[in-house]
């Protein structure tokens, strides 16, 4: 049921985004934004991904957990010793990713066009994470030491829509 949501969800996303006027949304900053609120927005989408890695990574350090960052499937991928660590560690270690990454969004204002990439791409990973990571990646692992990953990914998603409407496009 998940894969068919997100598929909707991402569908969804990329329409509104395709279209000039969505939902009350005329998309007018988008279209007089200037080479370097371009980059400014490229910048925003390098940050959102950083802050999802940077999450894992300080839980890990915190915890005094083994890992490695090796380059797997679409980018970096954290391998971890999880013998070392509780299911409840391992499972905040899951969640801390996609958690951060739209926490963060949160508190970015919201006329800024580093926040428009940083909040399209935190969307974009989070509604399509159950179909880029298929039996392994941050929502297996909560489900394989007893999380719920289906209502977790539920919440961060609803958080990554919210921050999505919330700015000025």
């Amino acid at each position: 049921m998940k894969y068919i949501l997100s598929i909707i969800l991402c569908m969804f996303l990329l329409t509104s985004c395709a279209n000039t006027y969505v939902g009350g949304v005329k998309f007018d900053k988008l279209k007089q934004a200037k080479p370097k609120d371009i980059a400014m927005i490229g910048v925003g989408m390098v940050a959102s991904f950083l802050t999802h890695e940077a999450g894992h990574i300080i839980l890990l350090e915190a915890f005094n957990a083994d890992y490695d960052v090796t380059f797997k499937h679409f980018g970096p991928y954290i391998e971890f010793e999880d013998s070392t660590m509780s299911n409840n560690e391992i499972r905040w270690v899951s969640r801390t990713g996609l958690l951060t990454q739209n926490i963060v969004g949160l508190f970015l204002p919201e006329d800024s066009f580093f926040t428009v990439g940083y909040v399209a791409t935190s969307a974009i990973e989070t509604i399509s994470y159950p179909i880029r990571n298929r039996g392994y990646g941050d929502l297996y692992t909560l489900d394989k030491y007893n999380g719920n990953s289906s209502l977790e990914w539920g919440v961060y998603s609803l958080i990554s829509g919210y921050n999505l409407f919330r700015i000025e496009w």
